[in-house]
């Protein structure tokens, strides 16, 4: 069936140190969702895997002193935003497998202490604004298998040993990346 007019928002999400707090949608369809102003104090999940259209996950806080917080969806993402979130440490991933009309927005999003952003496929219409820092031997942002995709004022700050970059593209076509 589909999930449809679904609000989450203003809930404090406690991780007993051994379950971290988590909102997950497998294997759905989903119209019409909003996962706002959430605060996960010792890391924490915001998951999806299915169809998922006109929804928003944003203003949310991870704030894991020894868990990382995840935001993650994949698969059929039309007009899906990830807006203004706060990782102390993880990562956000979107991987839009087919172009939908809407897209996807990745923005505004700040991570810290060596997390990242990944967003990979050609349903990725906007990744700005967003900030990663503290990434030690990675890649901050990875841009993959995009087209038509506006990469812009985004900061990375990386440092290492061995390889370190800060905004990875890989097989990206008729897009424009600015500063």
């Amino acid at each position: 069936g589909i999930v449809s007019d679904v609000t989450i928002s203003n809930n404090y999400f406690n991780n007993d140190g051994f379950n971290p707090g988590s909102i997950s949608f497998g294997n759905a369809v989903v119209e019409y969702f909003e996962i706002t102003n959430n605060m996960f104090p010792n890391g924490g999940n915001i998951l999806g895997n299915g169809d998922f259209s006109n929804c928003t996950v944003s203003n949310n806080s991870f704030l894991g002193e020894t868990e990382q917080g995840y935001i993650s969806f994949q698969a059929g993402l039309s007009n899906f935003v990830i807006d203004n979130n706060y990782l102390r440490a993880g990562r956000i991933t979107a991987i839009a497998t087919s172009e939908a009309v809407g897209g996807v927005f990745i923005t505004y999003n700040n991570i810290e202490e060596g997390g990242a952003l990944f967003a990979q496929g050609p349903g990725i219409s906007e990744v700005i604004g967003n900030r990663v820092t503290g990434v030690k031997n990675g890649t901050a942002i990875t841009i993959s298998s995009c087209k038509n995709v506006i990469v812009a004022n985004n900061y990375a700050q990386t440092y290492g040993d061995v390889l370190s970059r800060g905004i990875f593209l890989e097989f990206v076509v008729n897009s424009r990346f600015v500063f």
